[in-house]
């Protein structure tokens, strides 16, 4: 999985204009779904390269609202939040 999203909140870094700095996220960002690879199926963990590895909400959304959907109308308790 990403360990390098494009978001500013999982880098921790003060300047917008130098994104690469820190060169490794200072924090885990749980859950996100980052653009993902290229046609050819390769993904380079890059955070400048935000095509693939930007933090939106036009993906985030939806699989967000399907997540709460299934739990919501659930007749059992799905695998991951079994105890």
């Amino acid at each position: 999985s990403p360990k390098n999203p494009h978001h500013a909140g999982a880098s921790g870094g003060t300047d917008i204009g130098n994104i690469r700095h820190p060169p490794v996220s200072r924090y885990v960002l749980y859950g996100a779904v980052v653009g993902g690879p290229d046609k050819k199926d390769k993904y380079n963990d890059d955070r400048e390269d935000y095509a693939r590895s930007e933090v939106t909400l036009d993906y985030n959304a939806p699989f967000q609202s399907l997540m709460a959907y299934q739990v919501m109308h659930a007749n059992y308790p799905p695998p991951y939040l079994a105890f």
